[in-house]
């Protein structure tokens, strides 16, 4: 049976209502959302990471319910729009399924008398709009629900939809900077005596950083595999639950390999300090990817739900048929001990590791360019070298002394980026290159407008460091929990 006009009406008059809800919405939650998460901000620079916690909380307690309720304004309006596309019935049916014989004109007047009677957030030219589309009786309702698609309104649920991710994700991430912090300070440190190390508890730590490797890995697979059909935004929410689940034992395993390469290079156990350095780098890198990973999964479920039509999203489930998902190691170096760094080596790409002695910022050249110097020492042997990038700030990133740093780039015996001291030049990693010939790469990048894995393409690795304000640090800037700081809120997409 047709629908009535009066019904179509008043499936538009839902849609319009659903359209409207979002501004109440959006306009208190949004300057919420930042508000909270300039307090974090300031908060870390004092040091105060139970306050900045708390904002943290607040910000993405605000950021889930804007997600909540724009989320559902979406889903209804697909519903909608579902519903009549599939009835796909000529307006000039429902106006022949009306009693009797009524003119244009009359059929106007009862519209427009049933809109105003039913919500008072009616279009100036409401009356101009149904005279036009009654006057084309061969278009069908998707018309009619286009010419209420007003772009202001779009763009309102882009903005919405992107600080509800934003609020969500920076309170995650805060909360691990926080809980990897008071988990440091809560580990009884022996500097005495015999050392901590205990390969039976360090084998279950790297069987923690596998076991949450292998779950992300298996749910990025599948929102992939699943890209073909109707479960993807199901995957894209399993994702986000998952990791969100599995990061308080990724965090603790972090804050105990601190606590435990610490131990161990003060009581000058270099090789087992090594080992257990790597792997508290590959757990920071690992933390890094599951952040992504969240905004990731966020930003697709947004487009797949019709928040906003976004084309990189799009572009990276289109692909997913033909574009291998390739989680192997991204480009890196010959593995070279610090100590063996020589001439011969002069111009080589080559990987060092080592922890971090020391910090600089400056500029370079007459064009000022932005370059960071970090003092690399291999516990083992007691050699050191510089690794200095360009365009990137080491502490910005959260990099801190005592950091294990994990740097890919071309050494050079006299390099002009530390005075002509040798150094390894830290590669970037051309991501646009690598995304195009690997989904998982056009994945994590999709977290770019709230976080970077690898940002400014810098192709390296740390474990992450307790964090110290302004005051400790020599007025050189906080380090640790720094890199929320030097984040913009928001970046386009």
């Amino acid at each position: 049976m047709s629908a009535t006009l009066e019904e179509r009406l008043l499936t538009v008059r839902d849609l319009r209502l659903s359209y409207s809800s979002i501004l109440p919405a959006a306009v208190t939650a949004i300057p919420a959302i930042l508000e909270r998460a300039a307090l974090v901000n300031a908060t870390l620079i004092a040091g105060d990471l139970s306050a900045a916690r708390q904002y943290a909380t607040d910000c993405g307690t605000l950021g889930h319910n804007l997600w909540q309720q724009i989320r559902g304004n979406a889903e209804l309006e697909s519903a909608v729009v579902t519903a009549v596309r599939a009835s796909a019935t000529p307006l000039q049916q429902a106006v022949d399924a009306l009693p009797g014989e009524l003119s244009a004109d009359q059929l106007v007047a009862r519209a427009l008398a049933l809109a105003q009677a039913t919500t008072n957030d009616l279009p100036d030219n409401l009356e101009d709009i149904l005279h036009s589309v009654l006057s084309e009786a061969n278009n069908h309702i998707e018309t009619v629900l286009g010419s209420y698609n007003l772009r202001h309104y779009q763009g309102l649920r882009r903005l919405s939809a992107m600080s509800a991710i934003f609020g969500e994700l920076r309170a995650t991430w805060i909360h691990c900077l926080a809980d990897f912090n008071a988990a440091v300070q809560s580990i009884p440190i022996l500097l005495k005596g015999q050392p901590i190390f205990n390969n039976a508890i360090f084998l279950q730590h790297q069987q923690v950083i596998a076991d949450f490797r292998h779950n992300l890995t298996s749910a990025q697979r599948s929102i992939k595999e699943s890209a073909s059909n109707d479960e993807t935004l199901t995957r894209a929410d399993d994702l986000v639950v998952q990791v969100k689940v599995g990061l308080p034992n990724l965090i603790s395993v972090e804050a105990h390999l601190y606590v435990l390469g610490f131990v161990l290079r003060r009581l000058g156990k270099g090789e087992q300090s090594e080992q257990v350095g790597k792997t508290a780098a590959e757990a920071g890198l690992l933390l890094r990817e599951a952040l992504a990973s969240i905004a990731a999964a966020k930003r697709i479920a947004a487009h797949l739900i019709g928040l906003y039509q976004d084309d990189d999203v799009l572009e990276l489930l289109n692909a997913a048929g033909t574009r291998p998902f390739d989680d192997s190691s991204l480009p890196n170096g010959r593995n070279t001990p610090i100590h063996n760094l020589g001439d011969n080596d002069d111009g080589d790409f080559v990987e060092v590791r080592g922890y971090v002695q020391s910090i600089s910022t400056g500029r370079l050249g007459s064009d000022a360019k932005l370059i960071s110097r970090a003092r690399l020492k291999d516990p083992s042997s007691g050699a050191s070298t510089m690794v200095a990038g360009l365009f990137v700030h080491f502490r910005h990133l959260g990099i801190s002394g005592g950091s294990y740093l994990i740097a890919n780039g071309i050494f050079r015996s006299a390099s002009n980026l530390v005075g002509n001291e040798a150094a390894v030049e830290l590669d970037r990693l051309s991501l646009s290159e690598l995304a195009g010939s690997r989904w998982r790469i056009g994945f994590l990048r999709l977290s770019d407008p709230w976080f970077q894995q690898w940002r400014n393409g810098a192709n390296m690795s740390w474990s992450w460091g307790v964090h110290r304000p302004l005051a400790k640090t020599e007025g050189v800037g906080p380090e640790g929990a720094s890199e929320p700081i030097f984040t913009p809120f928001l970046r386009g997409s």
